[in-house]
């Protein structure tokens, strides 16, 4: 089960939506509503999207969804992907033990577990996929 490439990027693709963060005083959102929300908005703000801190995880589930619905295994595109997403995670986990949040810090781990699985699948295998 997890020795299948579509089935990790397909886990990797769910458990980046579950990230939750929170600013202000009770204003949260979990990221498959942030980025629905942007999406949504970019008719009306299209500069919006290109903030790094949108762009790269939007770019990066892009890749991943990609290549699962493709078949396609290119290694490096999809350890690229993969990677763009923890580094994002990790400054979120980074600001859930800043402030401290716990569901920040909790959501955050999901991801960075599934994500060991890809890892371990690219760089324990034998050869290039």
């Amino acid at each position: 089960m997890f020795a299948n490439p579509r089935f990790l990027n397909f886990l990797v693709l769910i458990t980046s939506l579950l990230g939750y963060i929170e600013w202000g005083v009770t204003q949260s959102s979990f990221m498959f509503q942030a980025e629905f929300d942007i999406l949504r908005e970019t008719g009306s703000n299209p500069q919006a999207l290109f903030h790094p801190v949108i762009l790269a995880p939007l770019l990066a589930q892009l890749i991943l969804l990609v290549l699962m619905l493709t078949g396609r295994t290119a290694k490096w595109i999809n350890l690229l992907g993969v990677s763009i997403l923890v580094l994002f995670y990790l400054f979120l986990l980074l600001i859930g033990i800043m402030v401290p949040e716990v569901k920040t810090i909790l959501s955050t781990l999901p991801l960075l577990f599934s994500s060991f699985f890809v890892y371990r699948f690219y760089f324990k295998s034998k050869g290039t996929r």
